[in-house]
Formats: C-alpha cells, structure tokens, sequence
C-alpha cells in the first residue's frame, strides 16, 4: 500500500479545551481540592451575596401582597408567609431574570449555577416564610 491511500489519512481531532474537562453536576459543581466538600466557604458567602440582593425586593413585594390581599391585621404575619413563598420569590426572580441577567456570568465563574442561585433563593425564601407562618399559628 502507498502512504496517500485513504487508510493513511487521519481524521481531524477537535481541539480539546479545558471547559470540556470539567466536571459539572446539575446544580452543585464538583470541588477538584477538596472532594467532600460540594461547596466552598467563598462559594456559601457568594450565594449569601446573591439572596441579600434578592431579598429586599421580595420582602418589599411580599409585604405590599400581604397588605392588600388582608386588610385585618390579624391576618397580615399570616398573608405575608404566604406570600414571600410564593409571590415574592417569583417576584425577585423574574426581576433578575429581566433585569440583571448579566450578574449570572460573574456567578458562573465562581463555579455557582444558575440553578444553585435559585434554589438558594427558594431555600431562604421558604425557611422566612416558614417561620412567618408559624408564628402566626403558635401566637
């Protein structure tokens, strides 16, 4: 056989690149230096960073559904439970959907998901409103 037949040729290699090296799980990405750990200390701070930012307009949201939705003071602690688990975390999201879209990548870079953000909203949005609601029953 001559060296230019076809069964010498080889097929072109894609180039391998580092992003398809990575290991990323669907809401938690995977920690190379410590394998125990699914999130590090500088990761909770940044999703702490996240829900502060997301967490005045869903107080701010919530409270002005709970007023309207109740005029009886009795059932404003009530109303807002239930609110900022619903409403107000739909709220805040959707705002940051259209609006602040952008500040994803800087998460994202982080190792943070976009997946991981919202959870952590919903999680910290449950817990308030949770609590809320059981105060309401136990008062």
């Amino acid at each position: 056989m001559q060296q230019n037949s076809p069964e010498f040729i080889k097929p072109a290699q894609p180039p391998q690149t580092s992003w398809l090296r990575t290991i990323n799980y669907p809401v938690f990405s995977y920690n190379i230096s410590n394998p125990n750990a699914l999130l590090t200390k500088n990761q909770v701070k940044l999703l702490f960073v996240f829900y502060k930012s997301t967490l005045t307009l869903s107080i701010a949201s919530s409270a002005m559904l709970a007023f309207l939705s109740f005029m009886n003071p009795v059932f404003m602690l009530l109303a807002f439970g239930i609110c900022i688990l619903s409403a107000g975390t739909v709220i805040t999201l959707l705002y940051k959907e259209t609006s602040k879209r952008h500040e994803y990548y800087f998460f994202y870079n982080m190792g943070l998901s976009r997946l991981t953000l919202l959870l952590t909203c919903a999680l910290g949005n449950l817990i308030i409103g949770t609590a809320f609601i059981v105060i309401y029953i136990y008062a």
